[in-house]
């Protein structure tokens, strides 16, 4: 996954020589990064990167013991024939608010989460309580096989030096 500081601003740092010398803004994301883990039991991180206007990370989320797979012999009627025979007028499947809503421990519940705990700490010390620090949104990409999870870590790992060549012509 990708999420991309607000307007590319370069604010977590600079690339030299091929590595990531992060500024403190930087240091907050890469904490906060790394704490993801202590907030959200089921998720593992793999390999990451704090860039100067972005962060890549591999996030694995695991199944709960409380989750189970649930099968069509499992699975409990939509209509019972007393609700069917009921004469209130049926409830929308959702409204607007309840569609915003995260489902918890999703990827985008990490993700809600991250951007807010560095939103609030970066602010914190830079003294610009309520500016924003993300884009709205992330990328992501599910990875399907180890070949498609060495080519994401590859990417992520060699980030920094790309930067630097690109920089460089």
């Amino acid at each position: 996954m990708t999420i991309r500081v607000r307007a590319s601003n370069h604010l977590f740092g600079e690339v030299v020589a091929g590595r990531m010398r992060l500024s403190s803004a930087g240091r907050v994301a890469s904490h906060c990064w790394r704490e993801i883990p202590k907030h959200f039991p089921r998720v593992t991180l793999d390999v990451s990167v704090v860039m100067p206007d972005h962060v890549h990370g591999i996030i694995v989320i695991g199944k709960s013991s409380d989750q189970r797979n649930v099968g069509a012999q499992h699975a409990a009627p939509l209509h019972s024939p007393a609700r069917a025979l009921s004469t209130r007028p049926a409830r929308p499947l959702s409204t607007r608010r309840e569609s915003l809503r995260v489902a918890a421990g999703s990827l985008g519940a990490v993700v809600r989460a991250f951007k807010s705990a560095t939103t609030k700490r970066i602010n914190e010390r830079q003294g610009t309580p309520g500016k924003q620090v993300w884009q709205r949104n992330y990328y992501d990409r599910v990875i399907r096989s180890d070949d498609e999870l060495y080519r994401a870590r590859r990417y992520i790992l060699t980030n920094p030096d790309r930067w630097s060549n690109s920089a460089d012509s």
